[in-house]
């Protein structure tokens, strides 16, 4: 994974402003990690554990996924799966298997995908860490109402919390269950089997997704590399300086979900009194022609990372490095990321790589803020309006 930082890095920031504090806050997450998941920060066990295995799991080819969940059990899975297939899956109806999201509450889209499916092999991934989510249910409750003949049951994967209410679903309608740590907030949990279990029915190599994980982890227990230390540290500056929001532009249509998905753990892990990063998602060159206008000559008050593979268009490359210029001349703020999509297994490596990296990125900036990266208050209070409804 290739990065590149702005010309103004050391504008607000200095490399060792906050090498004590970091390194102080990474002794105290590990201090906690012990891989028995009895904490949050057992995130980082994940790659390492049985949580992660999909070892002895015997699978079938399918034609097509339904992969029920919404929130931190879809959009990592998502992510992965558009930066490999989904974004090419309207034009290659040939290529199978493909995986359908059902995340919010359609009906009429449930409809229209099953009639075209019709005849095809189907398998079922149900992700609910918690056993009770709204949208989650109401999805799964109306395939099963409409299409359960048409379903396999040795075809249905149920990732859950152990003996929760998902889990017990599964248990009675003889799904495969697979387990996931209660310890370990959703959206970190993109190591886990849910996502582990989508990559290995699409025929790709999950241990290349863990290996980029693992790496990542690696280089941030050793301490001696700076860049947890230079990127959480140069973010955490601007922070302060009162840069508010984070822009994430994605310089392929491939990585749309990735920045979805980065836009999700920053928005719902930061959000809190004391803390709180704006995020937003772009596509270039698409939104050259509109929100750009506002990034470079709006308020001084966002900083951008900016994702590409090294095989994206080179034409479309050539408008990332002008943008690029232009936020040097401004001195705008930002970072590039560039994944290696020279082949299938080295891009998985390198997506686990940056997804790993993120993840330890964001808890360490809610350290540095002051805030509990790990709950979501906030969300849970519409969660509690919408079971009363």
């Amino acid at each position: 994974m290739q990065v590149d930082y702005s010309t103004n890095a050391q504008e607000f920031h200095s490399a060792n402003e906050h090498a004590g504090q970091l390194d102080g806050l990474r002794l105290a997450m590990f201090s906690k990690v012990d891989g028995k998941f009895s904490s949050p920060e057992d995130f980082l066990s994940l790659p390492f554990s049985d949580y992660s295995s999909t070892s002895g799991l015997i699978l079938q080819p399918y034609d097509h996924i339904l992969f029920i969940g919404i929130g931190g059990s879809s959009l990592g899975p998502k992510a992965v799966y558009d930066a490999l297939f989904g974004y090419f899956d309207i034009v290659s109806p040939a290529r199978l298997p493909k995986v359908h999201f059902l995340e919010n509450v359609d009906k009429a889209y449930i409809d229209a995908l099953m009639a075209s499916i019709k005849g095809k092999r189907v398998a079922v991934v149900v992700a609910c860490k918690s056993g009770k989510t709204y949208e989650t249910n109401k999805n799964l409750a109306y395939l099963y109402s409409k299409y359960q003949n048409v379903i396999n049951p040795n075809a249905v994967f149920v990732v859950a919390t152990e003996g929760n209410a998902m889990w017990e679903w599964g248990r009675v309608n003889g799904a495969k269950l697979l387990k996931i740590p209660a310890s370990v907030s959703g959206r970190f949990q993109v190591f886990a089997v849910y996502n582990l279990v989508m990559i290995k029915l699409c025929g790709l190599d999950d241990q290349a997704f863990l290996a980029g994980a693992r790496e990542a982890i690696e280089r941030f227990m050793d301490g001696s590399s700076d860049y947890y230390k230079h990127m959480c540290g140069f973010r955490y500056s601007f922070f302060r300086n009162n840069f508010l929001s984070d822009v994430y532009f994605a310089f392929d249509g491939r990585l749309k979900s990735l920045v979805e998905w980065a836009v999700s753990i920053t928005a719902e892990s930061l959000g809190k009194p004391g803390g709180g990063i704006f995020p937003v998602a772009n596509v270039g060159s698409r939104d050259c022609h509109s929100t750009l206008q506002l990034y470079v000559e709006g308020p001084k008050d966002k900083f951008t990372y900016f994702l590409s593979l090294s095989g994206t268009d080179a034409d479309n490359t050539a408008t990332l490095v002008a943008v690029k210029k232009a936020y040097n001349e401004l001195h705008i703020p930002f970072v590039h990321y560039v994944l290696d999509s020279s082949s299938q297994q080295k891009l998985l490596r390198e997506l686990g790589e940056y997804m790993q990296a993120k993840i330890i990125e964001t808890v360490l900036l809610g350290g540095l803020m002051g805030v509990n990266p790990y709950n979501q208050p906030g969300v849970e209070l519409y969660k509690k309006y919408l079971v009363a409804a």
